[in-house]
């Protein structure tokens, strides 16, 4: 009975180990929270935990790399080994190729929203084209091995991933007499010569800046990770004859142009902090980190080349950036320690304390970045004194004023999550019976404009600076006129005659007039408050009622149909159509703020759905993405602020008279602070409220799901060392009773 007992709780510690393994798979536990282009100034926390420090790790920073001009001998020194080692062999749990739609919702997100971001177009999307960064033909992998790799492959959209072809990477704008463009929602996002044979490039193809610091540590990573010995994938910069044993796929074209445009690119487009909480998300996946967003450092180190001064998560690039000397000081020692040297500072505020601000004398002396409390100096001009201001926590009071007037209780440097408010109607003597919709807090009132000010959204943090703050509630409305611009694009309240946009908020797709075999391309929805902002007529499809079905026109008139082999189409040359015509008939069911059902009436035809695996709007009888209806308005769309009063327009906080510089970037706005170089500052500490950190409206439940999570994770560490024990027991046991 003993053994029975310490064989099932092996048995249950086994299971738990594979629990663990399998919840730490749940989508939401692997959501970016990072932004784009806002940068990196520390590794996150689970990059210290799976390297074990902040800094470069001493043991590589001692291995030599390699002098090689070319990429495939470059791949001989030690420094390759041991980071191939460090991304290669923690690689356990690799994902299969059809499965990277499913994860880029959450590892591509930006700031916790849904939807991935395009990566060449750096936008949000949602009709995914899986991208091969380092395309297939020029490697050995195809659709396995790094064809797969989560760290490797992302999401573009089909126009943009035809357009980039397998084409090198290289400096095309500037540089050669003639090439293309490519846009995507009214950015050039690519510049291509396809006809490029200079230098062994076989056309040539040039990203936009802000990507292309991402492109090189892509490429670095798969060139080290999957770089073999025997000569596959070493053709990052250098032209070869594949020769390796598995490289049937290799064509042995280069990947880039040269090393030193590989090493322009990671040094001009810094490591931001979408990037790192992406390195966090496939750590969890995959169970391996790219090493080159994590130390950006290590790509020159890898071919001997001088590290230059620039911004990097770990600091070290910065540390012999100049001669200049930085001292770091507090105004309070009580209040909190600060602790680095030279570009990189650390303030810590003391238990019931905050950061308020910083001093930097002289002003000019240097450009200062901050995020979450991480300070770094570059182009440091001057010695300097940087001086960090912490305050006591003090009871404070944030007003919400609005239709609906509201105060909440809090505490100065710590956050408020900011409320929603209803839309509504308001009716008066004046005759106002205008729609007003919520869309977010601002400082100031705002009297009927066309221009929005920037703004706080409801379920974002705000923290305020004063003891006494106030914020007020921004509304939207609009004035239809059939003769203004399409300027929205809402969810319907009722089913009726008139036009629409057919979207799919999920993502971020609403259908075009372009057909192509039967079926609609998707073009890009942006969305603002569950409305679409960004429709243009070609996508408006007009509704009108024949009996108890309907008829869809597209904006040129011309009439949707169902065909003989279940195809859709427009029809352009229909005169009449009458209740005999099934083909031109459609049954929609609709339900406010449910899916809607458009379903042909021409037998066996299906629905009209969207495929979000191959994107395309067309009629299904299997089950595809349902869509959603949106109401088209024609007008003027004007933003206001409501029921303010003077005494309710300024609530300063009459005891602070000290006023201390800009921590970090306000969300709400540009101008709530100086730069740090601004001469206007010199002979006094500026006022700026700190940093307004964005977070996701469910944070509260999130927090709490994470204590559940850690809950559970503690009762299978409970369990597992119960069964230790038990096993533990029963061998002694065993032992006991054969003596």
């Amino acid at each position: 009975m003993k053994r029975w007992f310490a064989a099932l709780l092996a048995a249950v510690m086994i299971w738990s180990t594979v629990g663990l393994r399998v919840s730490a798979a749940v989508p939401e536990e692997y959501t970016n929270t990072g932004t784009r282009h806002e940068v990196a100034l520390s590794l996150s926390e689970q990059a210290q935990i799976y390297y074990g420090r902040t800094e470069l790790p001493e043991e590589m920073v001692s291995l030599s790399g390699s002098d090689a001009e070319d990429s495939v001998m470059a791949a001989a020194s030690d420094l390759f080994a041991a980071l191939h080692a460090m991304m290669r062999d923690p690689l356990t749990h690799p994902v299969s190729y059809k499965s990277l739609t499913s994860y880029w919702p959450y590892t591509d997100a930006s700031a916790g929203s849904a939807g991935a971001v395009f990566f060449y177009a750096d936008t949000f999307g949602g009709d995914y084209s899986r991208e091969h960064v380092w395309p297939k033909s020029h490697g050995n992998f195809h659709e396995s091995g790094a064809g797969s790799d989560l760290h490797h492959l992302r999401p573009t959209n089909a126009g943009e991933n035809s357009a980039r072809n397998n084409y090198t990477f290289g400096n095309v704008a500037g540089v050669l007499d003639t090439y293309e463009t490519f846009e995507y929602n009214g950015e050039t996002i690519l510049w291509l010569n396809a006809d490029w044979r200079g230098d062994d490039n076989y056309g040539l193809v040039e990203v936009a800046d802000d990507v292309k610091g991402d492109v090189a540590r892509i490429l670095l990573y798969v060139y080290v990770t999957y770089g073999e010995l025997s000569g596959e994938n070493l053709n990052l910069f250098t032209r070869m004859n594949p020769f390796g044993a598995g490289d049937a796929f290799n064509d042995g074209e280069k990947v880039i142009e040269s090393l030193d445009t590989l090493l322009e690119w990671c040094a001009m487009d810094p490591v931001d902090t979408w990037e790192m909480s992406r390195n966090d998300a496939c750590e969890v996946i995959q169970g391996n980190r790219n090493v080159f967003i994590d130390y950006p450092e290590f790509a020159w180190m890898l071919f001997n080349r001088e590290i230059p001064a620039m911004l990097t998560p770990s600091g070290y690039a910065l540390r012999n950036e100049s001669s200049f000397q930085v001292l770091g000081q507090v105004n309070d020692q009580e209040a909190g320690i600060v602790m680095g040297d030279g570009g990189r500072w650390t303030a810590i505020p003391a238990n019931g304390y905050y950061l308020r601000g910083y001093r930097l004398e002289p002003s000019g002396a240097a450009t200062v970045l901050e995020r979450n409390g991480e300070f770094a100096l570059t182009d440091l001009r001057a010695d300097c004194t940087l001086t960090f201001e912490f305050a006591p926590k003090e009871n404070a009071v944030l007003r919400l004023l609005g239709p609906e007037n509201e105060e909440l209780p809090c505490m100065t440097g710590e956050t408020v999550i900011l409320p929603s408010r209803p839309d509504l109607i308001r009716p008066d003597e004046a005759g106002d019976d205008r729609e007003y919709r919520f869309v977010g807090w601002v400082t100031q009132p705002v009297a009927d404009s066309g221009e929005w000010p920037a703004l706080y959204p409801a379920g974002h943090a705000y923290l305020p600076a004063n003891r006494q703050t106030a914020l007020y509630a921004l509304y939207a409305y609009v004035v239809e006129d059939p003769d203004g611009a399409l300027i929205l694009c809402r969810p319907a309240e009722e089913l009726r005659e008139g036009p629409y946009v057919i979207g799919v908020e999920e993502f971020g797709s609403m259908m075009g007039s372009d057909n192509t075999n039967g079926a609609f391309e998707p073009d890009q929805a942006l969305f603002r408050g569950g409305s679409v902002i960004n429709a243009a007529e070609e996508n408006v499809f007009y509704l009108s009622m024949l009996g108890d079905q309907y008829i869809i026109r597209d904006s040129l008139g011309r009439v949707l149909r169902a065909n003989a082999t279940k195809k859709l189409e427009f029809a352009d040359d229909v005169k009449v159509i009458t209740q005999d015509d099934p083909e031109y008939l459609w049954d929609i069911e609709w339900q406010k703020g449910g899916p809607v059902r458009i379903r042909s009436c021409r037998e066996g035809v299906g629905m009209l759905q969207f495929n979000s695996h191959s994107p395309r709007f067309t009629a299904y009888t299997s089950a595809q993405t349902d869509i959603t209806l949106y109401e088209a308005v024609y007008g003027y769309e004007f933003c206001c602020t409501l029921d303010q009063t003077p005494e309710e327009e300024s609530h300063p906080d009459e005891e602070s008279s000290e006023e201390v510089s800009s921590v970090g970037e306000s969300y709400a706005s540009d101008s709530s602070s100086a730069e740090p170089g601004d001469s206007s500052a010199e002979s006094s500490i500026r006022e700026s409220s700190l940093r307004e950190t964005s977070i996701a409206a469910s944070s509260e439940e999130e927090s709490a799901d994470h204590t559940d999570q850690m809950l559970f994770r503690g009762l299978w560490f409970l369990l597992a060392a119960l069964a230790a024990a038990g096993i533990a027991v029963g061998i002694w046991l065993t032992v006991k009773r054969k003596k």
